[in-house]
């Protein structure tokens, strides 16, 4: 059974072998959301657009509120990753508002523990996610706003298809350094 506590390497030191399940993120996952949030963030920090101390002042109730309002709409998901029961990844799906631009899904917070890395969890996590475009007749589009830094993540965008269109130079502050923010779309 799948638990909403954080990871931990004791708990899970065969899971590198257990099959992974994709499902949408509820409420009751608030801490293991929290945990792998907080392990990426200080792992990478300047792949994020928060800074590790915003990620965690946030409060229990600001997370399960967060995890509540992707869980209760219709047209955004927040689907986990879950690896002998731990949420290891995962990746979100929001839709652009307003008339204009609600055909094309912006795609989020994609993320996996480190020591998860380089077992094509995020790749699973974004065919899970690009199935799911594919199936809503509304949307025709991803896009995306990924660090310059995310290396890792930027060669599996375009592996899976998406072509960067913009560059923000200096989009991202972190102390001194400057990063750009290279923005990707696809169309499904």
């Amino acid at each position: 059974m799948e638990t909403s506590e954080p990871f931990s390497a004791d708990k899970v030191r065969v899971s590198q072998f257990s099959p992974l399940t994709i499902r949408e993120l509820t409420p009751r996952d608030a801490r293991a959301f929290h945990y792998l949030r907080i392990r990426s963030i200080s792992t990478d920090p300047t792949s994020f657009s928060v800074l590790l101390d915003e990620e965690e002042s946030m409060s229990a109730a600001q997370i399960h509120s967060l995890l509540d309002r992707f869980n209760r709409s219709t047209s955004a998901a927040l689907w986990g990753g879950f690896c002998a029961g731990y949420l290891v990844g995962m990746i979100g799906l929001e839709p652009n508002l307003g008339p204009v631009r609600q055909h094309s899904g912006i795609v989020t917070s994609l993320c996996v523990l480190p020591e998860y890395r380089g077992q094509k969890i995020a790749m699973a996590l974004m065919n899970h996610l690009m199935d799911s475009a594919r199936r809503n007749p509304q949307l025709e589009s991803l896009v995306l706003e990924v660090s310059e830094t995310a290396v890792a993540a930027i060669r599996l965008y375009r592996k899976v298809g998406f072509k960067e269109t913009g560059r923000e130079p200096k989009a991202l502050a972190f102390g001194d350094q400057r990063f750009d923010l290279i923005r990707m779309s696809l169309f499904v």
